[in-house]
C-alpha cells in the first residue's frame, strides 16, 4: 500500500512539475524576482522568469509596460511539454522599446524650433504616443500617409543626366533644390535608384543654390539610369514643420518644431532606445501568445518550432538614420544557418503596423506566416535587405497563408523563399516609393516547387504575380512553378508575368490590369513547355502589351477564355467584383468549358470545370479572418493591475481536479471565469453571491487553466489543474 500511495505521490508531483505556472507584474504591482514567482508573489523581471522556465512551463505576465530587453538562450520545450509565454488573461502586457525622456528645460533655437538635452541616443520619437517624422527635405508626414507619396515626398533626379554618386535635381518635378538657403553637404541622400532598390548615402559635397550633388556611390551592378528619386536626412536646417524632430548625438540635444516652448511642457515624450524585446537563440517549441509590442520586436536565431501569436506588433523596427547609421534597420527576423535546414518557426494572427525597414525577413526551413495583418510598412526603403522586398524569405518549403498586407513602400511585396507555398491572401496598395518589382515575386531560384493559388491581388501600381529572371537573361528563369485560382484585377501593370519553362499556370481570372492580365512570356525560345489552361481573362498573350494575335501564349495554351479571343468581358460573368465576389453569374460562358486536372479542379460540379477561379455557387475569400486592432490601442502606456490582495480568500478543491470543483470565499462570490493557457474563455458563470460554488468541468480536456473569481473587493485567479 505504502508503494502505490509512494507511486500516486510521484506521479502527480512530476505532473505538476511539469505544468509550472509563473508569473510576473511589475514591481508596482508586487512584482518581485525575491519571490516564488507564484500568482500572488510574482516575479519582477521577465529575464529572471525566463530563466525559472522548463519544458511544460508556462509564464503569465500582468498587464502593465515592460521596458526590458531580454537576451533568451537555449529555451527547450518539447513537442508534448511546450513551454507558453503569454500575457494574464484580460490584461495588456506591452513590451515598450522606448524610454520616457526628460523634457523639462526647452530653449528657442530658431523660430519655432526648440531644443532641450536628453541623456539617451535615440532613433525614433513619439510625443504624446504620436510618431513623429526625422527633419528632412521635402517634407513630408507620416500621420496623413505623404511620406508614401513619391510625386510630393521625393525630389527628381534626371535618370539618364545622373551618374552614380552624382545627382542632378530636376526642378520642373516640383521641388527645387536651388531654394535652400544652406549647403546641404554633410546630410544623409535616401536615393532610389537601383530601381527596385533604395540605397542611404552621405551626401559629399554641394554648393548652396545648385541643383547638383555628390553623395558616396552605391555599388555599381547595382545602379540603374531610370526613375531616380530621392529625399534628404541628418541636418538640423531641414527642421522647419510640424510634427519634424532631430536629434544630435554629439551634444545630445534633441530638437522639435513648436509654436512654444509652454506647448511641449505639457507633453510627453518618448524616445526608442532599444530595438528588440526579445532576442531568442538556440530556444525550441517555444510560444508566445496575446502580447503588444511598442516601438520594439524579436529576433530569433536557431530556433526550431518557436513563434508568436495573437500578437501586435506597432512600430516595430525603425532606421537608425538619425544616429548616423546608413546600415541595414535591425527588424523581426528569423535567422539560421543553412546548414541548420530545420525551423519551423511561425507567426499566427499577429498585426505588424508602422515600420521603417521590411515587415519580416526569414531564413530556415518549414516556417509559417499565417493570418497575419500588416499595414504602413517601410516608408523610406533606405538600405533595407538584399533584394528589397516587405517579406524577404531566404529559407525554403514556408508557407504563407492567409495574410492581408497593404500599404507598402518596397517595390516587390513577398519574396516568399525556395518552394514556398503562397495562398488565400489579400495583397494590395503597395509599392509606393520604388519602381519596377511586383506583389508576390519569384526569382529564379524561388520558382521550382513553388505554389501560388488562391491568392487576390489588387489595386497597386506594380506587376501582381511574377516568375522572373535576371535583367537581359530570361532563359535563366527558374522552372517548375504552379500558379492557380488566384484573382488579380486593377493593376497599374500586368496581372500575372510568367518567365521560365515548365510552369502550370491554371485557373486564375484576371481583368481590368494596365498591361495584359497573364503574360506567358515570349522570347529567347522560353516557356516552350509550359502549361497555360482554364484561365480566364480579359487579355492573355506572350508578350507584356501586345495582342494574342501578334504574340500567342508559347507551351500548352487550352480551354481558356481570352478577351483577345471572345467576346463580351469578365466583369459580366462575375457575379459582384466591385464587392469581392467573383463567383461566376448563372449561364456565364466560362461554365463547364475548362479541363479536368487532377489536384486542381477535383472539386467541380457539373459537366467540366468551370474557367477561372470560382465555380459557379462557390465564393472562397483570401486575407484574414479576425478584426485587428489597430494603434493607438485605448490604453498606450499602462495597463493597471487589479492587486489580488483585494479580492477574498478562496479555497478551491480538489486541484487537480477530476470533473467537479468546488470553490469557497469569506466574500460571496460574483462570477467565475475559466481560461485555458492561450487566453481563451473556456466557461464563464454566474455565482449569485454565494459563498460556495460547485462548478463540472467535466467537460475540459486535461490541462492547465487559469481560474477568475470576481467578488465585491475585486479579482481573484489561481492555476487549476484537470486531470481526468
Amino acid at each position: 500500500m505504502k508503494l502505490i500511495n509512494t507511486t500516486i505521490f510521484l506521479f502527480f508531483s512530476s505532473f505538476l512539475f511539469a505544468q509550472q505556472t509563473y508569473y510576473v507584474a511589475n514591481a508596482a504591482d508586487g512584482g518581485s524576482d525575491l519571490n516564488d514567482g507564484g500568482l500572488e508573489s510574482p516575479f519582477e523581471s521577465l529575464a529572471f522568469a525566463f530563466s525559472m522556465l522548463e519544458a511544460g512551463d508556462s509564464l503569465l505576465i500582468r498587464g502593465g509596460n515592460y521596458q526590458e530587453s531580454v537576451f533568451i538562450d537555449s529555451l527547450a520545450g518539447t513537442v508534448d511539454q511546450r513551454i507558453k509565454i503569454a500575457s494574464y488573461p484580460g490584461e495588456r502586457v506591452i513590451l515598450d522599446g522606448t524610454v520616457e525622456l526628460n523634457t523639462n528645460n526647452w530653449t528657442l533655437h530658431a523660430p519655432n524650433v526648440y531644443k532641450t538635452t536628453i541623456e539617451e541616443d535615440i532613433w525614433q520619437l513619439f510625443i504624446d504616443g504620436k510618431e513623429q517624422v526625422m527633419a528632412r527635405w521635402p517634407n513630408a508626414q507620416l500621420s496623413d500617409d505623404s511620406v508614401y507619396d513619391r510625386a510630393t515626398a521625393w525630389a527628381k533626379g534626371t535618370d539618364n543626366l545622373d551618374d552614380n554618386g552624382y545627382m542632378i535635381n530636376d526642378p520642373l518635378d516640383g521641388q527645387d533644390l536651388s531654394s535652400l538657403d544652406f549647403s546641404i553637404e554633410g546630410a544623409l541622400v535616401i536615393a532610389n535608384v537601383g530601381s527596385f532598390k533604395t540605397y542611404t548615402r552621405l551626401v559629399t559635397s554641394h554648393v548652396q543654390g545648385e541643383q547638383t550633388f555628390d553623395y558616396e556611390t552605391i555599388p555599381n551592378n547595382a545602379y540603374r539610369d531610370k526613375h531616380h528619386y530621392y529625399f534628404l536626412e541628418g541636418k538640423i536646417e531641414f527642421l522647419d514643420t510640424e510634427n519634424e524632430w532631430f536629434f544630435d548625438k554629439e551634444t545630445k540635444e534633441l530638437f522639435v518644431y513648436a509654436e512654444s516652448a509652454d506647448q511641449l511642457e505639457e507633453k510627453t515624450f518618448k524616445g526608442k532606445t532599444r530595438s528588440f524585446a526579445f532576442d531568442i537563440h538556440n530556444s525550441t517549441f517555444v510560444d508566445f501568445e496575446g502580447l503588444h509590442f511598442f516601438a520594439s520586436t524579436v529576433y530569433m536565431e536557431e530556433c526550431t518550432y518557436t513563434g508568436f501569436k495573437n500578437c501586435l506588433f506597432a512600430f516595430p523596427n525603425y532606421s537608425k538614420r538619425m544616429l548616423g547609421n546608413t546600415g541595414v534597420p535591425q527588424v523581426t527576423q528569423i535567422e539560421h544557418s543553412p546548414n541548420l535546414e530545420d525551423s519551423y518557426c511561425y507567426f499566427n494572427s499577429c498585426l505588424f503596423e508602422y515600420t521603417d525597414g521590411e515587415a519580416l525577413r526569414l531564413d530556415g526551413k518549414g516556417n509559417k506566416i499565417i493570418n497575419n495583418y500588416f499595414h504602413h510598412i517601410d516608408w523610406s526603403c533606405g538600405s533595407i535587405n538584399a533584394l528589397q522586398v516587405t517579406i524577404y524569405g531566404n529559407g525554403t518549403e514556408n508557407l504563407f497563408e492567409r495574410n492581408t498586407i497593404h500599404k507598402t513602400g518596397a517595390s516587390s511585396t513577398l519574396l516568399p523563399g525556395r518552394a514556398s507555398t503562397v495562398r488565400y491572401n489579400d495583397f494590395y496598395d503597395t509599392g509606393y516609393v520604388q519602381s519596377d518589382g511586383a506583389v508576390v515575386q519569384c526569382t529564379n531560384s524561388n520558382v521550382a516547387d513553388s505554389e501560388i493559388a488562391y491568392n487576390w491581388v489588387h489595386d497597386t501600381e506594380k506587376y501582381g504575380l511574377r516568375y522572373d529572371a535576371p535583367i537581359g537573361d530570361p532563359s535563366s528563369a527558374g522552372s517548375n512553378g504552379l500558379l492557380h485560382h488566384n484573382v488579380v484585377w486593377n493593376l497599374g501593370n500586368g496581372g500575372m508575368m510568367v518567365k521560365g519553362d515548365y510552369q502550370a499556370i491554371y485557373n486564375n481570372t484576371c481583368f481590368n490590369n494596365f498591361k495584359n492580365d497573364i503574360i506567358i512570356l515570349d522570347e529567347d525560345g522560353v516557356n516552350m513547355n509550359t502549361v497555360t489552361k482554364n484561365n480566364l481573362a480579359e487579355k492573355i498573350s506572350g508578350h507584356r502589351s501586345n495582342s494574342y494575335d501578334q504574340n500567342p501564349v508559347p507551351g500548352v495554351y487550352e480551354n481558356n477564355w481570352n478577351g483577345y479571343l471572345e467576346s463580351g468581358s469578365v466583369t459580366e460573368m462575375l457575379a459582384d467584383a466591385d464587392n469581392f465576389n467573383f463567383t461566376l453569374v448563372e449561364g456565364a460562358s466560362a461554365i463547364d468549358q475548362a479541363q479536368i486536372i487532377a489536384g486542381i479542379t477535383d472539386l467541380f460540379e457539373g459537366a467540366a470545370p468551370d474557367q477561372g477561379a470560382y465555380e459557379f455557387g462557390e465564393n472562397w475569400t483570401a486575407g484574414v479572418t479576425w478584426e485587428p486592432d489597430f494603434y493607438p490601442w485605448e490604453e498606450i502606456i499602462d495597463t493597471p493591475v487589479k492587486s489580488v490582495a483585494q479580492a477574498g480568500v478562496i479555497d478551491c478543491f480538489p486541484n487537480p481536479s477530476t470533473g467537479i470543483l468546488f470553490l469557497r470565499s469569506e466574500e460571496p462570490i460574483g462570477a467565475v471565469s475559466l481560461f485555458d493557457l492561450n487566453g481563451k474563455l473556456m466557461l464563464n458563470q454566474n455565482a449569485d453571491q454565494q459563498l460556495q460554488v460547485e462548478l463540472n468541468i467535466s467537460h475540459l480536456p486535461s490541462g492547465s487553466y487559469l481560474l477568475i473569481t470576481q467578488d465585491a473587493k475585486g479579482q481573484l485567479s489561481r492555476s487549476l489543474i484537470q486531470k481526468k
